[in-house]
């Protein structure tokens, strides 16, 4: 069982006149078991779909077992603690 859980989508960014409220790409969440898991989803992903900053709304980072929020995977792959 994989330990903790990553969102993994884009919406639109507002300064290239995309509605911000649109989503753009979703692969929902994603499981790995450790953080390094985790940022490499997330770099997967944003090489995948061709996404730039403005347009990354995930990297939110959850333990699967609590559900709780531990952190955050910046665009750049940055772990970023609670």
């Amino acid at each position: 069982m994989s330990k903790y859980r990553v969102t993994l989508t884009a919406h639109g960014n507002i300064d290239h006149g995309q509605n911000p409220y649109e989503m753009l790409y979703s692969a929902g969440a994603a499981q790995a078991e450790s953080i390094e898991g985790c940022q490499e989803l997330v770099r997967h992903f944003i090489s995948e779909t061709g996404i730039g900053g403005g347009n990354w709304t995930g990297g939110d980072v959850y333990e699967v077992e609590t559900g709780e929020l531990v952190g955050n995977i910046s665009y750049n792959g940055r772990y970023w603690p609670k």
